[in-house]
């Protein structure tokens, strides 16, 4: 599903500049993308933070969708994958508030919880990892059972 967005993302940006540089729109000050106005640089900037999604460097790509917000502070997509960034790189947390953040601009966001969703069974997946701590026999098992049916859940999401 998510190499499916990614193609599709991708499609979307070069279509993006292969129109702009056909109608002769990449010398104006901004241009039209996605219903936003965009500066050209912009488009470089979205480019290069995408490129660093797609080729898994989760610190760029965090740098470059933080980049993107500032300007395009409304840009649910940026939250999304900026959220997405901050999940591969365990800090759940903040993955939680990027993605809410994203479903809130856009309420029919189904990739956004899918995704937050997976914030979740992870977060519940440290849960139970510290209760396998405190607790023995049948109940361990339990708690084992339940640590490994997350771990499967968590990981089929994350493909």
């Amino acid at each position: 599903m998510r190499e499916i967005i990614m193609k599709k993302t991708s499609l979307f940006f070069a279509c993006s500049l292969v129109a702009l540089s056909l109608t002769g729109c990449a010398s104006l000050e901004q241009t039209q993308l996605n219903d936003k106005v965009v500066k050209p640089d912009m488009l470089v900037l979205i480019e290069n933070a995408n490129q660093a999604y797609t080729n898994k460097n989760w610190v760029e790509a965090e740098q470059g969708y933080r980049e993107i917000i500032k300007t395009m502070n409304r840009d649910e997509f940026s939250y999304f994958r900026l959220g997405n960034t901050l999940l591969r790189q365990g800090r759940l947390d903040e993955a939680e508030d990027e993605l809410l953040y994203a479903i809130e601009l856009n309420p029919q966001f189904l990739e956004a919880r899918h995704n937050l969703s997976t914030v979740y069974i992870l977060k519940a997946e440290k849960q139970v990892q510290t209760m396998k701590k405190s607790v023995s026999g049948d109940q361990r098992q339990a708690v084992e059972r339940k640590a490994e049916w997350l771990r499967k859940a968590a990981s089929e999401s994350l493909q």
